[in-house]
C-alpha cells in the first residue's frame, strides 16, 4: 500500500484576492481533495503560497506579508477538516521553483494542484506553473481541473 505522510497544496492569491471568488474555485477544490486525502491517509497538509507579482518595496513591508497570511487563513476556513494538521508557508519567487524546493525540503509525498484558466498566448508557449511542477516534481502530482466532476467517495 502507498503511504502518504505529507501532502502539498500550492495556492495562488493573485486570482483569488484581486479578481473574483470564481477564479479561486480550483484552489478551493484542490484544498477539498487535499483535506480528504490527508484525512484518509492520516497525513499532514502543507499549504504553500508563493508571492511572485510584487515589487521589491512591497516585499520588504510587514503589511504585505501580514496580508498574505490573512488571505491564506481565510481561504483555509472553507474546506478544511478539523482533524487534519495544516502547515502554512509563504515564500517569494517563481511559483513552480518554490513548489519543487518546498516539496524536496519537506519530503512531500503528493502535490495536489488546481488548474488556472489562462488565455494568453505567451503563457501557452512558455508553459504553466502546473505543467512545470508536474514535469519536475520529486513526487506524484494530482491536478484538479475546473470545473471538475463531483468528487465521489466509495
Amino acid at each position: 500500500m502507498i503511504k502518504i505522510n505529507k501532502i502539498l497544496i500550492p495556492v495562488d492569491f493573485d486570482n483569488y484576492a484581486r479578481k473574483s471568488l470564481d477564479l479561486a474555485q480550483p484552489i478551493i477544490k484542490a484544498l477539498k481533495y487535499g483535506c480528504e486525502f490527508a484525512s484518509r491517509f492520516d497525513a499532514e497538509l502543507h499549504v504553500l503560497h508563493v508571492v511572485h507579482n510584487i515589487t521589491e518595496i512591497e516585499m520588504c513591508t510587514q503589511k504585505a506579508e501580514s496580508d498574505e497570511k490573512k488571505k491564506l487563513n481565510e481561504l483555509l476556513i472553507q474546506p478544511t477538516n478539523q482533524k487534519v494538521v495544516i502547515f502554512r508557508e509563504i515564500r517569494k519567487g517563481r511559483p513552480f521553483i518554490e513548489i519543487i524546493k518546498y516539496a524536496q525540503e519537506q519530503s512531500i509525498d503528493l502535490i495536489i494542484m488546481g488548474t488556472h484558466r489562462q488565455k494568453s498566448l505567451p503563457h501557452f508557449f512558455i508553459g504553466s506553473d502546473v505543467e512545470n511542477t508536474v514535469r519536475k516534481a520529486p513526487c506524484p502530482v494530482l491536478v484538479v481541473r475546473h470545473p471538475e466532476h463531483e468528487f465521489v467517495l466509495p
